[in-house]
């Protein structure tokens, strides 16, 4: 249930022949260790960054596509810059945040145009550094994102009186803890072991996605959707 194979697949549906690939070795719902020690590993080694993206940039250079669309800020203005040489149209639609911006990477890269779901990041970055940026939200997907049918064992295992589904980070955590006295279900399998919050213990460790997600949806009374602070004038495809 990833923002890219949403896309994929949608793109598939349409007529469009679609490869995809893995850019880096860093997954948003992969083993947290693996992401820090791979992080670790890239700020001793710097030269380290550009090695996950070869196999992207040799398919790149074989199927010789028209056009190559990112779907997150990680990848390094050179790498950007040996893509472009393969003949195709290079953008990025960023399906977060400006506080997700990272080592702004985005603002650093060649692409021939950005596609953003926040409208204050778009005139910011339009007006102010010229870039080719459009506004273009998150949205849903009716191929997945549809009303499915929930059993008896469904709603044991994902009932409650609400339900949300993130990252667990202090901002979530003091907005959820005013429903601490009801049965709350908080979805996700990112949480910091740092973090001190009543509702803690709420959180699922379990990565909710496909028709999981809907039966999850389904089988709550609430479902909250707690929207980040760095959120401006975005919002996220929950809503």
């Amino acid at each position: 249930d990833s923002f890219a194979r949403n896309i994929a697949v949608t793109l598939e549906a349409m007529g469009h022949q679609v490869t995809t690939e893995n850019g880096t070795n860093t997954r948003h719902h992969g083993n947290r260790y693996w992401n820090a020690f791979w992080g670790t590993l890239r700020r001793g080694f710097p030269s380290l960054e550009n090695w996950p993206f070869n196999a992207l940039i040799h398919h790149a250079r074989a199927l010789q596509p028209e056009l190559v669309l990112i779907t997150y800020g990680l990848v390094p203005p050179q790498v950007v810059a040996r893509l472009k040489e393969c003949g195709a149209k290079i953008a990025c639609w960023f399906p977060d945040s400006i506080s997700n911006l990272y080592r702004q990477y985005l603002l650093a890269s060649p692409f021939d145009a950005l596609f953003l779901k926040e409208p204050f990041m778009v005139r910011t970055f339009r007006e102010k550094l010229g870039l080719n940026a459009h506004y273009l939200p998150e949205a849903c997907n009716p191929l997945w994102h549809k009303r499915i049918e929930v059993s008896n064992a469904d709603r044991a295992a994902f009932g409650c009186d609400l339900a949300a589904v993130g990252t667990f980070h202090y901002y979530r955590a003091r907005m959820l803890e005013g429903f601490e006295e009801y049965d709350l279900k908080i979805w996700g399998n990112s949480c910091p072991s740092w973090i001190t919050s009543p509702v803690k213990d709420r959180y699922t460790h379990y990565y909710l996605a496909g028709e999981e997600k809907a039966k999850a949806y389904l089988s709550a009374k609430i479902v909250v959707n707690t929207v980040l602070y760095s959120e401006i004038e975005g919002v996220n495809c929950t809503l």
